[in-house]
């Protein structure tokens, strides 16, 4: 928040397996820090015990006014288009496909791990896309998790989501470079369960800690 990059001591030093699960915890559940990058650096012990840490950011912070600006007017307009409908499918859809028409998948967009780049810039990755809908449906009050794991032989990050009490697996990256290709909106990863995804999706050890979709 103070945008320190220096490399700075941790009041508690933990293994590099622990920094790891916390740091990939900490952006996985908070799309709204779309400044940070995800990546970062840190220095060990012989014990490999990380001792330090640094941060990186995608923009300075006489940016991050105007930044949060748009970030926040574009989440507002999303809520307020969802809220003219009154299921939770039906609000949960209006977001994966504004979100889709919004965007093109671009991995050259230097952004592209944050929801920013999804919600204000026009080219995303999949991270962008998984963040910017899970920051969506969090403003409308959506239960929504970010995911990562591996699809179609490469990593990859998508969602799942609470709707009317139950969990789903949602794909808007995939989603969307299926619309582009066929010229109709795709929900062929929409609204899923984990058997229906296992043929091409796959959880990484952190994510599967989150729960099933069944």
């Amino acid at each position: 928040m103070n945008f320190n990059d220096e490399l700075f001591v941790l009041d508690t030093p933990i293994s590099e397996k622990s920094l790891e699960d916390t740091m990939n915890s900490l952006f996985n559940d908070h799309p709204e820090l779309f400044w940070v990058y995800t990546s970062y650096q840190y220095a060990v012990d012989s014990s490999n015990i990380v001792h330090k840490v640094r941060l990186k950011f995608c923009i300075t912070k006489d940016e991050l006014p105007q930044a949060q600006a748009n970030f926040n007017g574009v989440l507002n307009s999303l809520v307020s288009g969802a809220k003219q409908f009154t299921s939770q499918v039906d609000q949960e859809k209006y977001l994966h496909d504004a979100i889709c028409q919004m965007n093109t998948y671009d991995p050259d967009n230097h952004m592209n791990q944050s929801a920013y780049s999804a919600l204000t810039t026009g080219t995303s990755v999949c991270a962008g896309y998984a963040r910017a809908f899970q920051a969506a449906c969090q403003r409308l009050g959506i239960t929504c998790y970010y995911v990562t794991g591996i699809s179609m032989g490469s990593t990859h990050a998508w969602n799942v989501v609470k709707i009317d009490g139950k969990f789903y697996n949602v794909d808007l990256t995939w989603d969307d470079s299926i619309s582009e290709c066929i010229g109709v909106t795709s929900y062929d990863y929409f609204n899923k369960s984990d058997a229906a995804f296992a043929s091409d999706h796959s959880r990484s050890s952190l994510s599967g800690r989150i729960v099933a979709c069944n």
